[in-house]
């Protein structure tokens, strides 16, 4: 997550959940989410008010080595507003989801949810 729109100011970088983001609490305008596994963004402390489910949608590989991602340059993407995220939990815990689960990890295509 990034401070600024399109990837730059302060960052939080993390691979398990959290109840709270220290600075950058209500300070999010971008996001990367990197991996097969889903992570659900929350604009309330300790996983509470508002929520999306993301996916990482894309592919991009390098010889045998397969990197999922997806990228949003700002929270309207995601259909949030700028600087409303508080709270980040590993897996999919919203009935509102961008992206889709991975088919495979052999470069399996991946589905773009319809309301994305």
């Amino acid at each position: 997550m990034y401070e600024g729109t399109s990837f730059r100011g302060e960052e939080f970088r993390g691979d398990e959940d959290a109840a709270q983001l220290g600075d950058l609490d209500l300070a999010v305008s971008s996001i990367i989410v990197t991996g097969q596994a889903a992570w659900t963004f929350y604009t309330g402390l300790d996983y509470t008010g508002a929520s999306v489910c993301v996916y990482a949608d894309h592919t991009s590989t390098d010889g045998s080595i397969d990197l999922d991602y997806a990228r949003f340059e700002n929270l309207s993407e995601l259909g949030l507003p700028d600087n409303s995220i508080r709270s980040v939990a590993r897996g999919c815990f919203s009935e509102r989801v961008v992206g889709a689960a991975p088919r495979s990890h052999s470069g399996g295509e991946r589905v773009q949810d319809a309301g994305n």
